[in-house]
């Protein structure tokens, strides 16, 4: 067997392994071999503790050692390979945290690179490798065995202590990874803004609807300057190119995890013209729609 988990087996196959009232999960994982290709449409990091492997995604491969971290936006697909004692500690959580009880930590600059600008780089795929020093890493690797503990099915299941201590571990990861360019000095100093949160949730509500900056101001009552001038501040990027990037990853576990044609798939994420879908795609993945699915069915 690859892998020596039922835990991890769940998270191959789309077991539901958060807690009811949490949808927090963390656990510690010993894998050997090759774990099968797959994605999720949940947030993962990962921190490796010791042993040794490769790891694959679309934007393609890398060697894990004690010390790299893992981040993975929802969609990208990615495998484990010549695990060789390799031993992760992970955290897996539903997106919908970020739209609601962790919606403020878009105003964090450190913690949206680690979370949105990092993976969605060019090149990177949706995925962002990053390599810890010893000290940052025994102490994120700490905060990571806190959050399993309190995030475990046995016994109650506390919320707001569950996700403490994912703010506090995602914080101290953050601080530990390469940073990007310095944000405006009002998203470093000033909370998530209710205007844009709220164009937030009316974006991902519904990706297949026609979007355009006129028509999202207008629903909001506000001017498109004034919602792209605030969207930007907080989010780091315009409105249009934040649904860009949740249309392509919507769409890359579509294609991971169904067996819609790919032009079907364009349409339900707000693409219907399968050359333009194959497009934007490309420029979030680096490949098209077709090839991510079939490396995809290669890795697994």
């Amino acid at each position: 067997m690859p892998y020596q988990d039922a835990q991890f087996d769940g998270l191959l196959h789309g077991t539901s392994l958060f807690p009811a009232r949490v949808p927090v999960h963390a656990g510690r994982h010993h894998l050997t071999g090759n774990v099968p290709g797959h994605s999720h449409d949940f947030l993962e990091i990962a921190l490796v503790v010791s042993g040794r492997g490769r790891h694959l995604t679309a934007a393609g491969g890398r060697p894990l050692a004690a010390g790299d971290a893992i981040v993975l936006r929802p969609g990208p697909w990615h495998s484990y390979v010549d695990c060789a004692g390799l031993t992760v500690v992970n955290c897996c959580f539903a997106a919908e945290l970020l739209r609601a009880d962790l919606a403020w930590i878009r105003s964090e600059p450190a913690v949206n690179h680690l979370l949105w600008g990092g993976p969605s780089a060019p090149g990177n795929a949706g995925v962002f490798g990053l390599r810890l020093e010893a000290e940052p890493h025994s102490r994120c690797l700490s905060l990571l065995m806190d959050l399993a503990a309190a995030a475990g099915h046995a016994g109650s299941v506390h919320r707001i202590g569950v996700l403490g201590r994912l703010a506090v571990f995602l914080d101290a990861l953050a601080a530990a990874a390469p940073q990007a360019p310095a944000p405006t000095a009002q998203a470093a100093a000033s909370p998530a803004h209710p205007l844009v949160l709220g164009a937030v949730r009316l974006l991902e509500s519904d990706l297949a609807q026609p979007w355009t900056p006129a028509r999202l101001a207008a629903e909001l009552a506000v001017s498109p300057g004034h919602l792209t001038r605030m969207f930007t501040s907080h989010i780091g990027l315009p409105p249009m190119a934040y649904l860009a990037r949740a249309r392509a990853e919507s769409a890359a576990a579509l294609l991971r995890g169904t067996a819609q044609p790919v032009a079907r798939i364009g349409a339900a994420v707000g693409w219907p013209d399968p050359n333009y879908f194959s497009r934007r795609f490309r420029t979030q993945y680096g490949v098209s729609p077709t090839t991510y699915r079939a490396s995809a069915k290669d890795a697994g």
